[in-house]
């Protein structure tokens, strides 16, 4: 690839990263669908204006200008110098109309704003956009410390799939370290659960216990874990101390808050004047999530049924983004020490975050349009799970589940036959 060549001939030639984030201006400038110089920019920003963790960039970089920007395009939208030729039903934008824009405006937000409201059919513009408000990776931190002397294992859940063989994890008892063999359910090479069986040798005597577990990522972030577990306690747990309803959103500043809520009007604007483009109504979905889940729950469904109609060929797709959705929004409202949860007629396509259910013992999953089991083999410790009423057509998962002794999967499309695979139920 021509731009991989490039990279090589820079580093060897010794060109600074400023001089190459100016080349991507200076391409994008060009030509806004050079979705190549969107996405070197992309990289190149982390390391130009490298934020507090790695991979991140400097919100005051991100934001400067931003609220002037959107502002200005806003009020021009409906301004009666704004000229909008329509084609075939579909809203055309000329590209010089935003060539006036203040040069003060500059900022990465005000450029993917330029590229998107010059063709807002053009998917290079907006998938920079979804890179900008994405959520970061979070830190590498513990959700979950559980010692249990009655299965005699030990379980670990984190805010990072990893790969056992790329950190260094160690678990301590009473300051003395243990040797753990590490397990991930379903044989999973990368995962944000990982369990061990504690030595036969360590839970010998009637007394108080302390547990320290840390985790060491190649970059050198470390995550620990105390846990104080009662000589008559058979269970004891850490739950972290990320606020349950900030799971999987990050908390915003002020001032990221005000740019994305004024994103999200004017990308509102933009859904009314060409109604048949699904990028704005995707990217409205994504800020509302990302400002509120719950504040913007009903506008969610609303826009994601109406992307469905706009763009058939990905209704899948959507229908399962619904169902990411919802369940983390239960998710983050449930409590940490539940045993029971019921996520009954959700009208569910797939099932997603189930590593935040390893300790329930009852899961009612039963009404919905589950058609995979594979996601459920985080549910180490279910005992009674409810699948009636899905469309299911194979077992196959469900022989995860070590401690599972009722289940129900009425009124799902298994079949009996030479033709069916069906795995241990």
């Amino acid at each position: 690839h021509g731009w991989d060549y490039r990279r090589l001939v820079c580093q060897h030639a010794k060109v600074t990263l400023e001089k190459e984030l100016s080349f991507t201006m200076d391409k994008i400038a060009a030509n806004f669908s050079n979705y190549s110089a969107w996405h070197y920019r992309s990289s190149l920003l982390p390391k130009v204006h490298p934020g507090s963790r790695e991979g991140t960039v400097k919100e005051d970089v991100l934001l400067e200008g931003a609220g002037t920007i959107l502002t200005y395009i806003f009020a021009y939208l409906f301004s009666s110098d704004c000229i909008i030729s329509v084609f075939f039903g579909r809203v055309m934008w000329c590209s010089c109309r935003f060539s006036v824009l203040p040069v003060s405006c500059a900022s990465e937000y005000s450029l993917v704003q330029n590229a998107t409201f010059t063709d807002p059919g053009d998917q290079s513009g907006w998938f920079y956009h979804r890179w900008l408000t994405g959520r970061e990776k979070p830190a590498l931190d513990f959700l979950l410390l559980y010692i249990s002397k009655e299965t005699r294992t030990v379980t670990l859940h984190l805010t990072q799939q990893i790969r056992i063989q790329e950190v260094e994890l160690t678990v301590r008892m009473n300051g003395v370290p243990l040797s753990l063999v590490w397990h991930a359910p379903s044989t999973l090479l990368c995962s944000p659960l990982w369990y061990a069986d504690i030595p036969g040798d360590a839970l010998v005597g009637d007394c108080d216990n302390e547990w320290k577990a840390t985790v060491r990522s190649l970059d050198g972030t470390e995550a620990h874990a105390d846990l104080s577990v009662k000589a008559s306690e058979q269970k004891a747990r850490f739950t972290g101390n990320i606020p349950r309803n900030h799971l999987f959103s990050c908390e915003l500043s002020a001032a990221r808050t005000s740019v994305l809520e004024k994103e999200l009007e004017v990308c509102q604007a933009l859904h009314e004047l060409e109604p048949q483009n699904k990028w704005p109504l995707l990217t409205c979905v994504l800020l509302m999530r990302a400002l509120d889940g719950s504040r913007f729950r009903e506008k969610i469904e609303k826009f994601l049924l109406e992307l469905s109609t706009v763009d058939p060929m990905r209704s899948a797709y959507y229908n399962d983004l619904r169902s990411r959705f919802v369940m983390e929004i239960a998710l983050e409202g449930l409590d940490a020490n539940v045993v029971c949860v019921s996520f009954a007629g959700k009208e569910l396509t797939c099932v997603h975050h189930t590593d935040h259910l390893a300790l329930v013992r009852d899961v009612d999953l039963s009404r919905n349009r589950i058609r995979s089991l594979h996601p459920l083999c985080f549910l180490r410790s279910v005992v009674r799970l409810n699948l009636s009423g899905n469309r299911v057509l194979t077992c196959l998962g469900l022989e995860e589940l070590p401690h599972l002794e009722w289940l129900s999967l009425e009124d799902n499309g298994i079949l009996l036959g030479p033709t069916t695979m069906v795995g241990p139920c």
